[in-house]
């Protein structure tokens, strides 16, 4: 993190890592997996969605479209009061600990667009694409720097695909051309999805100086239906209380519904994040990085030279003469010189040279004891026997407590090392 504490930290509920938080990151901002979260909505809900076929439809709806606080506590209560579900304690427990998990607090939180550790996009869901829960440390090394090549040699493909590639545009909206222009490909199709997605939005009111309302059409006259507040500031910023801008760094449907019908051409100033911007990685040295990661892999080198290739290529600058021929006598040298293998006197004489030695990268071998195996005694036999007694899934709700075990440890009392000897 270069000795910068990430803003926001997303976690499941383990009372161990808020802990953590607390002591080594106390200016960050903990909330939990929304995923997490929900993951027992069917095991406890299930009976509900199936015997009432809008009550699954209302609860996604409240958990992942509302963002007002005294809406979703509204729409909440409403539900469970229409459902028969006050002393539900799942849900009692959901509301609760609202504050951690559920959307309208999370509005005011910079998480990229992210809520959940289980999204395609979080570090958490790939490395278990590629690492196994039970790999030994030493694969655990080898697999994530394998990991870290991948993701990068990734992000030069897009860094390259926005740069080379024309996209279409979907209106001849200014604004849009201008969102071509400043955006990478990604971030651009989530505008152009909200500049389509603002045209189902119509002016109610507008308020001195710069405030205008608006209302979505499609809801007008239900009760779910509400008023967006949009307030531009002066020429380089627009706010909107939907709260998306501060969310993920990129203006709502409801701003641009404004900035389209004020014909502006372009997106204010301070409302383009630097992260999403075209030229946001040049000041980050990825063919250094590369060239690093590429020191014992041959795939990794021949990515990190196209990358330095690409690099010289689009410079703006003209190249001179003299650069041209360095660059060629040099690639003309390396392509000779392939396959080839230095010989002592050559890497001896190599100012540039490193010294490295082979380290062991795998486990010493194991040690195997003699006796019964441990799972074959009585007292495994009857730890089998125990298992199979304990409560199912349909007798889990009548005895949830307050949080799981991972979520609120019990407090016991232990015995430390010393008092066992004594004992």
């Amino acid at each position: 993190m270069g000795g910068k504490a990430p803003i926001t930290l997303l976690t499941d509920q383990c009372a161990a890592m808020a802990k953590a938080r607390r002591t080594a990151l106390p200016n960050t901002k903990h909330r939990w997996c929304r995923w997490h979260v929900l993951k027992d909505a069917k095991k406890y809900l299930g009976h509900y969605f199936s015997k009432y076929s809008t009550f699954k439809k209302e609860f996604k709806t409240l958990v992942t479209f509302v963002t007002d606080k005294a809406e979703f506590e509204s729409q909440w209560k409403q539900l469970q009061s229409k459902y028969q579900l006050m002393k539900n304690k799942f849900l009692n427990r959901l509301f609760k600990y609202r504050e951690m998990w559920a959307k309208p607090y999370f509005m005011q939180d910079f998480c990229a667009g992210m809520t959940s550790t289980q999204r395609s996009e979080s570090a958490n869901h790939m490395i278990k694409t590629i690492i196994q829960k039970a790999a030994p440390m030493h694969l655990f090394v080898s697999k994530f720097t394998e990991f870290q090549t991948t993701r990068k040699s990734d992000e030069c493909t897009q860094n390259f695909a926005t740069l080379q590639v024309n996209r279409r545009l979907t209106t001849r909206l200014p604004i849009e051309g201008h969102a071509n222009a400043v955006y990478t490909k990604t971030m651009y199709q989530h505008f152009s999805n909200q500049l389509f997605e603002s045209g189902s939005f119509v002016f109610k009111e507008k308020r001195p100086p710069s405030e205008y309302i608006l209302i979505d059409v499609r809801l007008e006259g239900s009760d779910i239906a509400r008023d967006i507040h949009v307030t531009l500031e002066g020429e380089n910023w627009i706010t909107c209380d939907c709260g998306l801008y501060e969310h993920m760094g990129m203006l709502c449907r409801h701003a641009i519904k404004v900035l389209t019908h004020l014909d502006r051409r372009e997106i204010p100033s301070k409302n383009i994040l630097q992260r999403w911007t075209k030229w946001f990685d040049e000041g980050n040295n990825n063919t250094e990085y590369l060239t690093q990661l590429a020191i014992e892999n041959d795939d990794m080198k021949k990515k990190a030279l196209v990358s330095k290739a690409f690099e010289l290529a689009n410079k703006e600058a003209t190249i001179s003469n003299f650069t041209y021929q360095q660059a060629m006598e040099a690639l003309t040298h390396a392509t000779n010189c392939t396959g080839t293998t230095p010989t002592t006197t050559q890497i001896q004489n190599d100012p540039n040279r490193r010294l490295t030695g082979d380290l062991p990268t795998s486990c010493p071998p194991s040690t195997f004891k003699g006796g019964r195996p441990a799972h074959t005694g009585q007292k495994s036999w009857l730890e089998i026997v125990k298992k199979d007694k304990r409560p199912k899934g349909s007798e889990a709700d009548k005895q949830a407590t307050d949080w799981p075990r991972e979520e609120n440890p019990p407090c016991k009392k232990r015995r430390s090392i010393s008092d066992l000897m004594k004992a």
